[in-house]
């Protein structure tokens, strides 16, 4: 179950580069991952807050590029975070307006390289992945990424970690 699975769950492998993405709940983990971090880290990470009061400073590789994106008073979750990253990664309609998608389901989307929530069955993989991706926050943004990443850029499952730390309007159950 998700609650076996739990933390940062950041396993990059040998990957050559990440891309971390995630919202202000994510940003405690995605600064601590980048903290402990090889010095050679390579990569870029994106964190959605709600002002830029909340940008912090953090100790990173040289090699890796920190986006804060706040987000204006009152905007939704992901209004920043999704185009950020299906623009960094080269998806043409990034400018569009994504909706989120909107959860119907209980449950949070947790799913890495080798668990899914969700019982689908994950290929073995044994290509080392050239980019991994770390990607938290609110469910339903982190869904939206997920099927962005996976369904429309064709990006293997398993370089992805996608955890739903909460559900925008839903008490979560401690």
């Amino acid at each position: 179950s998700a609650a076996d699975h739990h933390g940062a769950e950041y396993e990059p492998g040998s990957a050559a580069s990440v891309v971390l993405a995630g919202d202000e709940t994510a940003a405690p983990a995605i600064a601590r991952i980048l903290e402990d971090a090889p010095r050679d880290l390579r990569g870029v990470a994106f964190l959605e807050v709600p002002s830029p009061a909340d940008v912090l400073r953090i100790d990173v590789p040289a090699g890796v590029e920190v986006h804060w994106l706040p987000r204006d008073l009152g905007e939704p979750h992901g209004v920043r975070l999704i185009p950020a990253v299906l623009g960094y990664l080269g998806d043409a309609d990034a400018g569009d307006e994504i909706a989120v998608t909107d959860i119907e389901s209980e449950d949070l989307l947790w799913e890495t390289p080798d668990y899914s929530g969700l019982g689908e069955e994950i290929a073995a993989t044994d290509a080392p992945a050239e980019r991994y991706f770390w990607i938290a926050g609110e469910s339903g943004v982190v869904t939206t990424l997920r099927r962005h990443l996976v369904k429309d850029l064709g990006i293997d499952r398993g370089q992805v970690a996608f955890m739903g730390y909460w559900r925008h309007g839903v008490a979560m159950r401690g």
